[in-house]
C-alpha cells in the first residue's frame, strides 16, 4: 500500500471495517446470538 494515499485510503478502511461488522452482525443475529456465532 502506498503510504502518500492518506485520507482516501483511511475512508475505504472504515468503510470495509464497517461492512465487515454488518456481516458478522447479521451472521451472529441469523445463527441465534453468541451462541450460534464461530467465536
Amino acid at each position: 500500500m502506498a503510504s502518500r494515499v492518506g485520507k482516501g485510503a483511511t475512508v475505504w478502511i472504515v468503510i470495509v471495517a464497517i461492512v465487515i461488522i454488518g456481516i458478522i452482525l447479521a451472521i451472529t443475529l441469523s445463527c441465534g446470538g453468541k451462541g450460534g456465532g464461530g467465536y
